[in-house]
């Protein structure tokens, strides 16, 4: 029996998907995060192997039949992460073909159902990628969180943090927000919140939670509308120059990410704004996920 196995590896969760060479779904595993940039390269192996073992155990699968894998991978960007993550592969026993993308063309291929259109995701970063008519692939942001990742959970709750200690500061008015954070926290002043963020445990993923709490205060506080209308107005941005690339008449965009997906608030203005301005764009919701998206690669490249 050969199999062929699609996977979505995260900087929070990954999901792989296994079938049958007909496409019959047979199992899906869920493990933790795989982006070796964020979590090294030994816990994103114990990973992987952790996902093996699980097909091992439910499906009676041995490795010599997964004929055909495909990773879209949070992180790989350059084809140096490529030949890192087919190396992990490798060490663990795994001999047979290998696809690595960025986790925005497989998310692409799941949610528009083939390489075809282009796809927005806003969670913990951000990205846009398309294939014009010319099957070129086209992305725009996504750079990470230090420089880019506009629009995104980062972004914002990044953006909260510096808006409340510019309000501790009296550079500008006060924000209801310091409030709302510092209960989530479970701190009782700014120099404990100055420990919270430069603490070396604390992540990009916890900087991202707090935009939660910014998107509910949309409409009670002058401070948090500030901050996710310039999140709607950097990820409108990022789709007006993507289509400026695709340079086609029009063309499916779905959406993707927590933001975008769990903030009917975040989508709802920025599907306005596009819809107003870009009104060659048509949105849709996506058909699948990412982890399905690999898999129909691993299929079509077996």
């Amino acid at each position: 029996m050969s199999y062929y196995l699609g996977i979505d590896g995260g900087g929070t969760k990954t999901v792989a998907i296994l079938s049958k060479d007909d496409g019959t779904i047979v199992d899906t595993a869920r493990m933790g995060p795989t982006n070796y940039k964020g979590v090294g390269i030994e816990k994103t192996k114990d990973e992987f192997w952790s996902m093996f073992k699980y097909f091992f155990s439910r499906d009676k699968v041995s490795l010599k039949e997964i004929k055909s894998l495909c990773l879209g991978g949070a992180g790989v960007d350059f084809e140096k992460d490529k030949e890192i993550l087919k190396n992990i592969f490798y060490s663990l026993g795994y001999k047979n073909k290998i696809l690595i993308y960025n986790d925005s063309v497989t998310t692409l291929v799941g949610a528009n159902g083939g390489k075809k259109g282009a796809i927005l995701i806003s969670g913990t970063g951000s990205v846009a990628y398309g294939i014009d008519l010319d099957n070129n692939p086209i992305r725009v942001g996504g750079w990470g969180h230090f420089i880019d990742d506009l629009g995104s959970g980062f972004a914002i709750g990044k953006d909260a943090l510096s808006k409340i200690m510019e309000s501790y500061d009296g550079r500008r008015k006060q924000t209801i927000l310091w409030e709302k954070v510092s209960t989530k926290l479970q701190i009782k002043s700014h120099d404990e919140l100055i420990s919270y963020i430069y603490n070396p445990k604390t992540n990009k993923n916890n900087i991202a939670e707090i935009a939660v709490i910014v998107i509910n205060s949309y409409l009670e506080d002058d401070v948090a509308k500030e901050i996710i209308d310039k999140a709607v107005e950097d990820l409108f941005i990022i789709v007006k120059t993507l289509s400026e690339k695709m340079n086609c008449d029009n063309f499916p965009l779905s959406f993707s990410g927590s933001v975008l997906l769990k903030s009917p608030l975040i989508r709802e203005l920025l599907e306005k704004r596009i819809k107003k301005e870009l009104p060659q764009i048509v949105i849709h919701d996506s058909y699948n996920d990412g982890a399905y998206g690999a898999l129909i690669l691993a299929l079509e490249n077996s």
